[in-house]
């Protein structure tokens, strides 16, 4: 059950985030951007793995993620103000403390 519903979470987040940010090529992009398109490539990943049960990966994914996410939080909630950065933070925190004990 709670997988079900950080997994449904998670990818309420994750289709948000997709519809509104454009994609950037990387040799086009400023560094803060490069760090927002790794962060998406991360919560893509997450979102497979967790639909996968392939919840180790998901955890090394949510690793990555949530610490780009604290290394570049200023950035990104300059970038998207209106996204609760803090809750997408406290949920990368709690994928590895359920899934991979």
């Amino acid at each position: 059950m709670i997988h079900k519903c950080i997994l449904s979470t998670f990818t309420a987040l994750h289709v948000l985030v997709q519809q509104l940010i454009p994609h950037y090529e990387h040799h086009n992009i400023s560094q803060s951007k490069y760090y927002r398109n790794e962060f998406d490539r991360h919560l893509e990943r997450i979102e497979d793995y967790l639909g996968s049960d392939q919840y180790k990966n998901a955890c090394q994914e949510a690793s990555k993620a949530a610490l780009i996410l604290e290394s570049n939080l200023s950035s990104f909630e300059k970038q998207e103000p209106y996204y609760n950065w803090q809750e997408m933070k406290a949920l990368l925190i709690q994928i590895p403390k359920s899934y991979c004990k």
